[in-house]
């Protein structure tokens, strides 16, 4: 195994489209602020069900902004409520495509981000003009053509082939077996794929085994331990603490609740209540001591997405006519996959999300004291991108 931290993040195969530009002037980026509101209402939708949590909001986000794209009347109203774009489309279009050329910019003091679009569009589809432009000039997705008539299973094949190129092979089968269809019409694939080092690693030899206390039960795992300068601060509800990546660009942000408000917690968890927090922090001498654990996850975004306000995306009344004018589409599935590795070293992650339109039918679908920061109970981390207070990833460690 590579002992380099890797965070290797393949996002989101989706389904697409344009929208008819909003021309706001645009003073600074507001794409984070959008996507970390939409990352804490789906972190709430996938938090009911108990086990494995995690996943890439904002690969998530940004294939369904490119989905809008094609959207239009009250489909596109619901889903920009949804993804709290509303009034902001060219300002979010064009974050779109600064984030693409920031972070592939290649590596930087051992970190390395890369972020890549693909269209896959059945053969003989021509897509509407200013959806193919605004596809290209500002999410950089050229449109691949495929026969998902004739051969639905190759054309399965060829999207998860790409998608293991962009992540290294740590993404496969994507899209399962069976889910493209002769009715398959169009799918668009979003790739994140991020590798960097701890600024302050854990020594292997201080890796001890410990007990973590999760719901109800008790389980050993190995912890590790550093004492570092980080940021930290502690309210009556949590504690948090920044362990920095190399670069400085990007952080892990972990936030351990406090024993016996864990409800409380949750129920205060937004992108306002994180924000309040990461202003808080002040650089102290801290203890952390972090499992390492390993996880995989799989959901079925669609009902998830449709609860969040986007059902109209998902029914016969769907209004994605900025794609295409002579064919009805609709969005059938949304299944997204997630793989977590956190070491001594650094980390090791993959996730990918597919979204497929198909056609309209009739069916339903301080230095001292030392601060102590012991995640020995369940904790929720996010990787977050500096510059742009982009929550890259999110997730929830339950039980390692």
């Amino acid at each position: 195994m590579n002992y380099q931290m890797k965070i290797l993040f393949v996002c989101t195969a989706f389904l697409f489209s344009q929208a008819i530009p909003a021309q706001i002037p645009c003073s600074s980026p507001v794409m984070g602020k959008a996507s970390n509101q939409f990352s804490f209402d789906l972190y709430r939708q996938l938090s009911e069900k108990n086990g494995a949590l995690f996943f890439s909001p904002f690969s998530i986000h940004s294939i369904l902004d490119l989905t809008a794209e094609g959207a239009r009347t009250q489909t596109l109203a619901d889903m920009q409520q949804a993804l709290h774009t509303k009034g902001i489309d060219n300002c979010i279009r064009n974050d779109n495509r600064d984030n693409l050329l920031r972070f592939n910019r290649g590596d930087e003091a051992g970190d390395s981000i890369y972020t890549a679009n693909s269209i896959w569009l059945q053969k003989g589809l021509n897509a509407e003009p200013a959806f193919s432009s605004t596809a290209n000039n500002y999410y950089s997705a050229g449109l691949r053509e495929t026969d998902f008539i004739a051969n639905a299973e190759g054309s399965r094949a060829s999207i998860n082939k790409w998608v293991e190129q962009i992540t290294r092979e740590r993404i496969k089968e994507l899209i399962p077996a069976d889910l493209i269809k002769p009715t398959t019409r169009m799918v668009l694939v979003n790739a994140l794929w991020y590798k960097a080092p701890w600024a302050f690693p854990f020594r292997i030899e201080n890796t001890s085994p410990d007990k973590f206390y999760t719901h109800g039960d008790t389980v050993m795992a190995p912890f590790m331990k550093n004492t570092l300068p980080a940021n930290y601060m502690e309210d009556e509800l949590a504690q948090m603490v920044e362990l920095p990546y190399k670069s400085g660009k990007r952080s892990m942000l972990a936030l351990l609740p406090v024993a016996g408000k864990e409800k409380e917690f949750e129920q205060s968890l937004t992108a306002a209540s994180v924000e309040q927090r990461i202003a808080a922090l002040k650089k102290q001498k801290v203890q952390v001591r972090l499992p390492k654990f390993k996880m995989e996850t799989q959901f079925d975004l669609s009902t998830v997405l449709q609860n969040m306000g986007m059902s109209r995306a998902f029914s016969n009344n769907a209004d994605f006519s900025g794609i295409s004018q002579t064919t009805s589409l609709k969005i059938s599935n949304v299944v997204h996959k997630a793989f977590i590795e956190v070491n001594e070293n650094g980390t090791e992650a993959a996730a990918a999300t597919a979204v497929l339109m198909v056609l309209t039918t009739s069916a339903h679908i301080d230095p001292v004291p030392v601060k102590i920061f012991n995640a020995n109970r369940p904790f929720v981390f996010m990787i977050r991108d500096n510059e742009t207070g982009i929550i890259l990833f999110m997730g929830k460690m339950n039980k390692p």
